[in-house]
């Protein structure tokens, strides 16, 4: 790494979901400091072993790990087995990772974007096409909020799909501490955020804008993971008045690709 200031890392996924990048990025001597953006709370009382129940679906689809995991939860605790054909389907690899921490099914069970390709519902969409004449019943597992792409061309196909909400969205509240080490970071290094869910956009946003922080907006980069999330990034900055990021890098989703942004991008314009 160039001479200069150093560089921190705002990791900004939900608790929990940022020690592998951490790991990562300490490994090539970067520091980072976790921030997330977004508080998860699972929606146990959404799920109806009537209408939701495994079983009842020929294609499972989870759109996040969080949807994967919280279903899991709930489906444990109502002492339901994952029914043995049953496919899972995930809009990116993360998505299905807790079906195999768990070993929840076979591997040819699984159905997700190859690594290569984007991580989203149009990449599973090409994936499903396959399989879409052994599908009728398919449940999509979401977080309250989300977009209806995927259901919406099942349903165009004939299929008959229910949608089940397993978790929630809120903004974080940034505050104590965590504003001390935040702007000691921007103050001393070269910061760059992670910008992994539009809703994290303008949760993001909206913390540095109540904390005052906007006077560093032109020194941050940014790293985002998916063109969507970045159209978002630009509307939030322009209902702001703040100009666009200049250091700004895409990424997957995977560790390794986030990592190496973070690592180009502290690497670039030190001062």
């Amino acid at each position: 790494m160039s001479e200069g200031r150093s560089a921190t890392a705002i990791l900004t996924r939900p608790e929990g979901r940022n020690q592998a990048l951490q790991e990562a990025l300490q490994q090539q001597g970067q520091q980072s400091l976790v921030l997330p953006a977004l508080v998860l709370e699972e929606q146990q009382h959404n799920f109806d072993p009537l209408i939701h129940h495994p079983s009842l679906f020929d294609l499972v689809v989870f759109v996040s790990s969080q949807a994967a995991l919280s279903y899991l939860n709930i489906i444990a605790q109502h002492g339901i087995a994952w029914p043995a054909t049953v496919r899972v389907a995930g809009v990116g690899q993360a998505s299905i990772v807790p079906f195999r921490e768990q070993r929840v099914v076979s591997e040819q069970l699984l159905l997700y974007p190859a690594s290569h390709t984007a991580q989203d519902s149009e990449a599973l969409w090409s994936v499903l096409q396959p399989h879409l004449s052994t599908l009728r019943n398919v449940l999509v597992v979401r977080g309250q909020k989300g977009r209806e792409w995927l259901g919406a061309a099942l349903e165009a196909e004939g299929k008959q799909v229910q949608r089940l909400t397993v978790y929630q969205r809120q903004p974080a509240l940034w505050t104590g501490e965590d504003v001390v080490q935040l702007q000691q970071a921007l103050l001393s290094t070269q910061c760059s955020i992670l910008f992994s869910s539009s809703e994290s956009v303008a949760a993001i946003l909206d913390n540095l804008c109540r904390l005052g922080l906007e006077q560093y907006w032109a020194k941050v980069g940014g790293v985002v993971i998916h063109e969507r999330i970045g159209k978002r990034l630009q509307s939030e900055q322009e209902k702001r008045n703040l100009a666009p990021l200049q250091r700004l890098r895409y990424a997957s989703p995977s560790v390794e690709s986030m990592c190496a942004a973070f690592t180009e991008l502290a690497s670039v314009n030190k001062t």
